[in-house]
């Protein structure tokens, strides 16, 4: 199968509402790519693969889409779950491929291998991240019945997805550069990750 056929019923989601809290300012306004915000760059890296793709956002964040799609975060859940559940509220026949904005190193060949390796009857398709033995569930392709069962699972005052997969059971895939799972969340790690892309400036 081409990868246009595996993705046709997959819908894209940029993980962009989050508080920033440790970096201190928006993690998705970072211009690490082409002097574009980041959550934009990764919003068109899935509109290449995915029939629909949506930037999560919090309430007060609505005005600075522009002309991109968004969903408003749930204020019911906890976590990556206020965007991730309430995308699966909005459409909830469709998979969906969850990508966080603050992994800078992550590239098209990435994106593909995840979802040539989809296994629709399995909870998720995830990157693994093997020095926490856990699975990568802010790069990972989410199925529509494990996220009726993670409502339940967030309704009970869980927070993790993470964990979520690794009980319910996932498709585990390895990355071939483990820099692309690099989640950059301090301002030490936004110094170094800019020299490493940019290293001539």
């Amino acid at each position: 199968m081409t990868i246009k056929e595996v993705s046709k019923d997959l819908y894209g989601l940029v993980l962009a509402g989050g508080q920033s809290s440790r970096m201190g300012f928006d993690k998705g306004l970072i211009e690490y790519h082409q002097h574009q915000p980041q959550r934009s760059y990764i919003y068109q890296l899935l509109s290449r693969f995915c029939s629909g793709t949506f930037l999560g956002l919090r309430r007060d964040q609505e005005k600075e889409a522009g002309e991109f799609s968004f969903i408003t975060d749930s204020n019911e859940y906890e976590g990556p779950f206020r965007s991730i559940l309430a995308a699966h509220e909005a459409y909830p026949k469709k998979a969906w491929l969850v990508v966080a904005c603050d992994l800078p190193f992550l590239t098209p060949a990435a994106l593909s291998r995840l979802i040539m390796e989809r296994e629709p009857g399995k909870t998720a398709t995830a990157y693994y991240n093997p020095e926490h033995d856990f699975p990568e569930p802010l790069l990972a392709i989410w199925e529509p019945e494990a996220l009726s069962e993670a409502k339940v699972y967030a309704g009970a005052g869980n927070n993790s997805p993470g964990r979520f997969l690794k009980m319910a059971g996932y498709k585990k895939v390895m990355a071939t550069d483990e820099q692309e799972l690099l989640n950059v969340n301090k301002p030490d790690e936004y110094e170094e990750a800019i020299k490493k892309l940019k290293p001539d400036e």
